[in-house]
């Protein structure tokens, strides 16, 4: 039994452990949040150039830290192609052609990464639990797209990604200049007569002002939406609505995203990748899940933990602080709206003092939605209101113990979101 003292003196020891535990957490929160800045500002070559890859480049860090690379590992082939939208951006897309072998030849599907996220995430688990392979296993002509300002789209005809003119967009300019030109690339290629479109969070957004503001374009593509994690009305932060997590709601706010300042929101850099593959194993593990919680959420209870460092390794990818901005501003107003550039500007550019909502009972698009319960930006009040607005809802999939992140890096999405996908765009 131990003595009085001894007892005191394992106390102070728990104590002094569980205050670094917490101390040495806060420290790495901040540089998963500062560092992508500092370390870009302090080397100009620190992003990641992963254009350089695709001709030479070490075959482990290709392996590890670039699409193609992740593709062809897997046993698959990766085709890399560039598309330049009408205002100028350069967007690379990857590829995972169906070569004829697989399942007959089927449309080609257009998958669309979230907020801060890149195509890597459609590719990032194994090949039975990706669903970039699982479609192109089915027989699909898989495309993995990337929007302006991610790690695979810093590139323009005349700006250059260090100029405040390069990133001054948001998800208007996503949805109006970026999906437009990537649907009419892959119908071009392929020769198809139309295609499916999956999106993840971000992706979903984008797509649906995409189909709103142009229902009449999107109906002639003949397309289908298959959108995931609906969490593009963001009334889930909305203060009384939504008590599941409210650190969440806290995390993309207004003064935090000026504090930043700048023009680029969290980039991928060499050094990320690498805190990202070294802290992430092992005891220190732990960080990385916290750090990660802190952005979206994430009870891991579908995580293969095994995997950590490769998506902390390709997290995050990077957008404009305009992008972040809008996000913060759907948030605070409850609303799915163009961006608000303050009263006399908005009055310049949409004719009226406040920004325009955007009208989702425009779309004709067939849409297909899932979303699951544990998902801290999505609430049963934004499912319900959407569904009542959509005229072309094909389904709804609700999945109860599934959280924002685990619609493309859920291991039990593969049974679940995944297969149900592959129905319906099996028999539509």
């Amino acid at each position: 039994m131990l003595t009085r003292g001894q007892a005191n003196i394992a106390q102070f020891i728990l104590s002094l452990y569980s205050q670094t535990r917490i101390y040495l957490q806060i420290i790495i929160n901040y540089l998963f949040i500062l560092f992508p800045f500092v370390s870009a500002l302090a080397d100009p070559e620190a992003h990641l150039d992963t254009s350089k890859c695709v001709k030479s480049c070490e075959k482990l860090f290709c392996e590890q830290f670039t699409n193609c690379g992740i593709i062809v590992r897997e046993g698959y082939r990766c085709e890399e192609h560039s598309v330049i939208t009408e205002d100028g951006y350069i967007l690379r897309l990857q590829r995972i052609p169906n070569d004829g072998h697989r399942s007959g030849k089927k449309l080609p599907v257009v998958l669309q990464h979230g907020l801060l996220q890149s195509a890597s995430d459609w590719v990032l688990n194994s090949r039975n639990h990706s669903l970039g392979f699982i479609l192109a296993d089915a027989g699909f002509d898989v495309w993995l797209s990337n929007v302006r300002g991610n790690v695979y789209s810093r590139q323009h005809v005349s700006l250059h990604p260090k100029s405040q003119e390069f990133w001054a967009f948001t998800i208007d300019q996503m949805a109006i200049y970026d999906l437009p030109a990537i649907i009419n690339f892959v119908l071009n290629e392929t020769s198809a007569p139309s295609l499916h479109y999956a999106g993840h969070s971000q992706g979903t957004t984008i797509g649906f002002i995409l189909f709103s503001e142009r229902p009449t374009w999107s109906a002639a593509k003949h397309l289908t939406s298959l959108g995931e994690n609906v969490s593009c009305f963001c009334t889930g932060c909305l203060p009384g609505q939504h008590k599941k997590r409210p650190e969440a709601c806290r995390s993309v706010q207004l003064p935090m995203v000026e504090m930043v300042g700048g023009y680029e929101f969290m980039p991928s850099t060499r050094f990320m990748k690498w805190l990202g593959g070294k802290l992430c194993t092992g005891r220190t593990a732990f960080l990385c899940q916290n750090a990660l919680f802190l952005f979206v959420g994430c009870d891991f209870l579908n995580f293969n933990m095994t995997r950590l460092p490769v998506y902390m390794a390709h997290t995050p990818s990077g957008t404009s602080v305009s992008n972040i901005m809008h996000f913060s501003q759907m948030i605070q107003k409850g609303e799915f709206k163009k961006f608000d550039y303050g009263s006399h500007e908005n009055t310049k550019i949409y004719n009226q003092p406040e920004s325009p909502k955007y009208k989702v009972g425009n779309m004709l698009v067939p849409v297909v939605l899932y979303w699951g319960g544990n998902d801290v930006f999505t609430v049963e009040s934004d499912i319900t209101r959407l569904s009542g607005e959509l005229k072309s809802t094909l389904s709804i999939h609700y999945y109860h113990d599934s959280d924002h992140v685990d619609f493309v890096w859920g291991t039990n999405m593969a049974d679940g979101a995944y297969r149900r996908m592959l129905e319906v765009i099996s028999n539509y």
